[in-house]
């Protein structure tokens, strides 16, 4: 698992052996349906099951009725796949979705210099992109906006350039966890706004 969220804990049951032994921190839950096929993994009586049923929600089952479940089409609610739900509901909240907005702006404001920059300064990249995959609507609405934008600057394209280019280190303060002193020195206004003149031109 990425670390796109932090402290994430999976709803999991206990899982026993043919011994009757706990082994439920030592299993693969992403092999958890072959072994309990094959008779390598049991639950006891009364465990609760998490699975995905055919409205793609998941839903808690007796362990007993697990096998008429999965011939059903039902899947064991895995920790991966609970993983990857959390993901997608955190990246698409309101919160999630106005800061994609804000970094597709950036990214056309500078001519598409912001992500590297703020991969540059220190910022989690892996979260930018998630915010951008999960958010793609709003990321590319905003990023043409930005790319317009230097229209509306009285001082021009370069001004809107500088504009984004010191936005995008503020992004970067706050996305970031790095020390990033020595990185914004290379990575200056005046250098990036130099770069996407020349981009422009």
């Amino acid at each position: 698992m990425s670390k796109l969220l932090e402290n994430f804990t999976p709803t999991v049951p206990n899982v026993y052996d043919a011994n009757g032994r706990n082994i439920t921190d030592k299993i693969d839950y992403d092999e958890l349906k072959n072994m309990f096929d094959n008779g390598q993994a049991f639950f006891r009586k009364g465990e609760k099951v998490s699975v995905i049923g055919p409205t793609g929600e998941p839903q808690d089952i007796d362990a007993e009725s697990l096998s008429q479940a999965l011939n059903q089409g039902y899947q064991l609610n895995t920790p991966s796949l609970q993983y990857e739900k959390a993901v997608k509901e955190h990246y698409t909240t309101g919160t999630s979705q106005a800061q994609a907005l804000g970094l597709g702006a950036l990214r056309g404001l500078t001519i598409g210099l912001s992500d590297p920059m703020l991969e540059a300064l220190g910022a989690d990249m892996e979260k930018i992109n998630a915010l951008k995959e999960y958010n793609e609507a709003e990321s590319v609405i905003s990023e043409i906006g930005g790319t317009i934008a230097p229209m509306f600057f009285s001082g021009g394209t370069s001004l809107a350039a500088k504009a984004g280019v010191e936005a995008t280190e503020q992004v970067a303060k706050e996305l970031g966890k790095k020390t990033i002193a020595q990185k914004v020195l290379q990575y200056s206004p005046t250098n990036l706004v130099n770069m996407a003149g020349r981009g422009i031109d």
